[in-house]
């Protein structure tokens, strides 16, 4: 099973490996140094469902968009909305599964174990401003679709028992908004 997360989001993957630096405007390093704190923040609080947390984070205009199926654009939800995500019942559109067209309606609940399926606590490896190639890789752009944003992968390697293809990423991107950045 391939998953991949990404809030602000893109989705999971499968990739060759090949390393290169994207367009954007911090170089990897600087991003780090801005954005390590601020990515844990937000990485613990969707460990924990800590939504209240969460929402401190999230960009007051651009909302938190969570990925889709396959790629495909998945809701955005506007930053007072985010404090009720796990009691909402509205079934939201999350795009086509991979194998059909038809199209995937879940609660935000039901969808959480897609978004984040895996201990993101303890990466395999953490990136910044930089885009690897995976298999099955469906983020692809963020420095055209996110320009000026910081993208703060965490990735998690597959098993030996898929030879390897269940590995996992979670995307963070986060705008300029005021002096900071933000959550989108």
């Amino acid at each position: 099973m391939y998953r991949a997360c990404v809030l602000s989001f893109c989705t999971a993957s499968i990739a060759l490996s090949v390393s290169a630096r994207a367009d954007f405007t911090l170089s990897p390093a600087e991003a780090k140094r801005q954005m390590t704190t601020r990515a844990s923040i937000v990485r613990g609080a969707l460990a924990r469902k800590d939504l209240k947390t969460l929402v401190r984070m999230v960009h007051p205009v651009k909302g938190l968009r969570f990925p889709g199926t396959s790629g495909d654009p998945g809701p955005i939800f506007k930053q007072s909305q985010v404090p009720g995500l796990f009691s909402d019942l509205k079934k939201y559109n999350w795009g086509a599964d991979g194998e059909s067209d038809v199209p995937t309606y879940q609660t935000f609940k039901e969808r959480y174990k897609h978004i984040y399926g895996r201990n993101y606590q303890q990466p395999t490896e953490t990136n910044y401003n930089t885009h690897k190639t995976r298999p099955l890789n469906y983020v692809r752009d963020l420095d055209k679709q996110f320009p000026g944003a910081v993208c703060v992968e965490f990735y998690v390697k597959g098993t030996e028992k898929y030879d390897g293809m269940n590995w996992s990423s979670l995307w963070l991107i986060f705008e300029r908004y005021g002096e900071g950045w933000r959550l989108t």
